[in-house]
Order: structure tokens, then C-alpha cells, then sequence
């Protein structure tokens, strides 16, 4: 009896022990799981019979849904912050404002602990320049001298993200090498984790967004992901307010242009034509439309702005009589060399006017700038009209006439001069060493 009843206490004690008690352990794990705590575990995996592989299998499987649900936590704060920031960019703002309200979505939707956006500078240390900031303390992020170069202060996440074009985790920041400079400034405010993400506009890395997170492994890599296209969302947007700065820029700047173009086009004393090409469908030209002229142009040719722009070139002028002008205006646009010329022109209630022209590309078309010569050329005219009077005149006189260049010792005859010497036509002393040379000696 005493024997059977030892028996029993054995068998009964090794069942509460082999037995019963792992499985009231599984099945009391099982209901902890069951009811949210992720962090559930047997801790009985050691032993090696069947109930042990079954615990074993059971705390891989808890592990695995902790971690799971660790990702899907971590991926939410994610989409919350590109929620946030979708908000941010309903509201106009600058720059540095899209900045900042990338930070504050960060800490304040994805609960991150801090997140600092910094760029890139172009000097010889290759500083990073922060230019805003959410959770940070203050004066916080200058006192870190981060770099992009290549040095110590350089390796951190930020540095390697704008150096390299990539994003850089650093999920164990107390012992990383790369973080040494400041593991002190992560101790003292919970930074366990964090992430570098370049900012890039047209293929150009401008900066770098950092994210500080308080819990260890915080960028996974679904999460790292997703903060990526954060990253992106942020390039976007400052690449799209530095187009429309520019595009500001320029248009305040062609306007300024236009309109000292319009002042001195007005103020000029030539008169002004601006023509754009007009082409067939094989991309000839087969025409010029006026599209602006300036007041002095209205005087000088006798027409009206308004009756003039829209015009082309032959409805202004008949064509038989600017075929050559209009081969060499189509020049100007093929090869965008200038051209300048000299042409007459019967202006109404004028008469007949000469103009010297310069034309020069501009775009698709030409810009053609008049003078009025005719006073110039008429006094020309006259000129030669004179001097050959005065030729005739001395020639029938038997008289001549020569000039000595005092500065250049040179002699001009004048054709009588010649002939009154008994020499031939166009000859004669050039100089003075040559006039002495023919005269004699005595009369020197």
C-alpha cells in the first residue's frame, strides 16, 4: 500500500510539474495574448519534450505578432504625419514655413521626438544650416556643428543623407561610431533611434530632414519607407516654392525690362519695329506681323499704331518693292547675324525720304530701327556737287592744287597740279623729302 500510494504521489508530482503546469502556463499566456498583451511569453522553451516545442513555437509566434504590431504602429505614426502635412500644404507659406510645418507634423501627429530640417551650404566647411526645427530645445541643433563633408562631424545621418543621396538609420545611437560626437546631447534627451533622409530639387541633394525617435529599432523598414516619401512630399514642395519665387522673380524682372524697354523705345530717335515670323507649314517664312512700333515711327512714316500693328510686311509694302529687303530679314532670323542697310522710302505728304536700318533677331522675329538720313544724304549730294563745280572750274583756269598732311608729311595734288608741272597724270612729290628731291637745288 505504501508502495502504491508512493507510486501515485510520483506520478501525480511529475504530472503537475511535466504536465499540468506547462500547460496551465500556455493556456494562461495564450489568454494574455489573447486579450492584447503582445509581450506575452511562456519562458518554459528550454525544456525538450513536445510541450516545450509547442511553447517554443508559441513565444516565435507572440514575438512575431509583437513585432508585427510594433511595424503597424510605427507605420500608422508614419501616415499620420503625411496626413498632417497634407494639411500644411492647403495654408500658402514660404519656405522655411513648409519646413517648419513638416517638423511640427512629425512630432506633433507621429509622435516622434524631435525632427529638424537643415541645408546644405556651399562653403568650405560644408556646414549644415538648420532651418527649422519641432521638439528641439533651443539653441539645441547649432551647438552640434554638423557637417556634410566628409569628417567627424559629417558621418552623422544628416551629413551621410546629403552626402550620399540616401536615407541613413541609425537605430542603436549610443554605440554607432558614427554618432560619437553626440551620444552626450542623445542621453540627455531620449534620443534612441534616428533617421536622415535627403531633401533633393532637380537631382540636387539641398539638405537634409532628421527624425529622433525615444524607442530602440523605432525605423524599421516599411516605416523608413513611408518617412521616404515624407522626405519627397517636403522636396516637392519646396521645389515648387522656389519655381514660383523664380517665376515671380523673372516676371517682376521682365516687366522692369519691358518697361525700360518701352521708356527708351519711346525716348529713341529712331523709329522702332518689332516683327514676329510668320511660316508656312514646311516652317518657311513667307511673312513678318507687326506687333509693336513706337511714337517715332507713327511721325516719321506717317502712320498710326493701331492701323499698323497686326499688319504684316507686304500689307504695309508692296512686295515688288521689298523682295530684297525681305530675303535679308529672313537672313537675320536664320542666322541671327545684324544687318544694316540704307533704302529709300515716299512717305506720305513728305515725298521721297532716306533711311539707313538696323536689324537685329529677336526671338522668332526682328527688331528694325530707322534713321532719317535724308538731310545727311542731301548734303552729301551737294558736297559732290560742289567739288566737282570747283574741279571743272580750276580746270578751265589752268589752276591746281595741293595739300600737305603736317602731322604725316604727306603731299595730295590735285590732277591741274601735275599737268602744270609737265609730269603725267597722278604724279608728283608725296612728301616733303620728295618735293625737295625734284625742285633745284638752288631753289630749295
Amino acid at each position: 500500500s505504501v508502495l502504491l500510494l508512493l507510486t501515485f504521489a510520483v506520478i501525480w508530482a511529475g504530472g503537475e510539474r511535466l504536465l499540468l503546469r506547462p500547460i496551465s502556463i500556455l493556456s494562461g499566456t495564450a489568454h494574455r495574448l489573447g486579450t492584447g498583451d503582445l509581450a506575452a511569453r511562456t519562458g518554459i522553451g528550454s525544456v525538450g519534450d513536445e510541450l516545450g516545442m509547442l511553447a517554443r513555437s508559441f513565444d516565435e509566434m507572440a514575438e512575431s505578432l509583437e513585432l508585427k504590431n510594433r511595424q503597424i504602429i510605427l507605420a500608422d505614426r508614419a501616415l499620420k504625419v503625411l496626413s498632417a502635412w497634407n494639411r500644411v500644404l492647403l495654408k500658402p507659406s514660404d519656405e522655411r514655413a513648409l519646413a517648419e510645418g513638416m517638423c511640427r507634423a512629425i512630432v506633433d501627429a507621429g509622435g516622434y521626438r524631435m525632427a529638424w530640417v537643415g541645408f546644405a551650404e556651399d562653403n568650405a566647411d560644408k556646414t549644415v544650416r538648420p532651418v527649422a526645427s519641432a521638439g528641439a530645445p533651443e539653441g539645441f541643433l547649432e551647438s552640434l556643428r554638423i557637417s556634410w563633408a566628409d569628417t567627424e562631424h559629417g558621418r552623422g545621418p544628416a551629413g551621410k543623407a546629403i552626402r550620399q543621396g540616401t536615407a541613413i538609420v541609425v537605430n542603436k545611437y549610443q554605440t554607432n561610431p558614427d554618432t560619437a560626437p553626440w551620444r552626450e546631447n542623445a542621453r540627455r534627451y531620449g534620443f534612441i533611434s534616428v533617421i536622415g533622409l535627403p531633401l533633393k530639387v532637380e537631382d540636387k541633394t539641398i539638405g537634409a530632414l532628421v527624425i529622433n525617435a525615444a524607442e530602440p529599432e523605432a525605423f524599421a523598414e516599411q516605416e523608413a519607407v513611408l518617412l521616404a516619401e515624407v522626405a519627397t512630399d517636403l522636396s516637392s514642395a519646396i521645389f515648387a516654392q522656389r519655381s514660383r519665387a523664380e517665376r515671380t522673380r523673372l516676371e517682376v524682372s521682365l516687366r522692369s525690362s519691358e518697361e525700360r524697354f518701352r521708356a527708351a523705345a519711346e525716348a529713341s530717335l529712331d523709329a522702332l519695329f518689332i516683327l514676329t515670323s510668320l511660316r508656312d507649314t514646311a516652317g518657311n517664312i513667307v511673312d513678318f506681323e507687326l506687333t509693336d512700333v513706337n511714337a517715332r515711327a507713327e511721325r516719321q512714316l506717317g502712320m498710326t499704331r493701331d492701323h499698323a500693328i497686326g499688319k504684316t510686311f507686304f500689307e504695309l509694302i508692296p512686295r515688288n518693292r521689298t523682295a530684297v529687303s525681305f530675303e535679308q530679314y529672313t537672313d537675320v532670323v536664320k542666322t541671327g547675324t545684324a544687318y544694316e542697310g540704307e533704302f529709300p522710302f515716299d512717305v506720305p505728304q513728305k515725298g521721297r525720304r532716306w533711311f539707313r536700318e538696323q536689324v537685329v533677331p529677336v526671338g522668332e522675329g526682328i527688331a528694325i530701327s530707322l534713321r532719317d538720313i535724308t538731310a545727311w544724304r542731301n548734303a552729301g549730294d551737294k558736297l559732290r556737287q560742289s567739288e566737282e563745280r570747283l574741279r571743272l572750274a580750276m580746270k578751265a583756269a589752268h589752276m591746281g592744287a595741293w595739300k600737305w598732311e603736317m602731322d604725316s608729311d604727306q603731299h595730295l595734288l590735285s590732277e591741274e597740279m601735275s599737268s602744270l608741272f609737265g609730269m603725267g597724270p597722278g604724279a608728283g612729290p608725296r612728301n616733303s623729302e620728295e618735293l625737295f628731291k625734284a625742285v633745284y637745288p638752288a631753289d630749295r
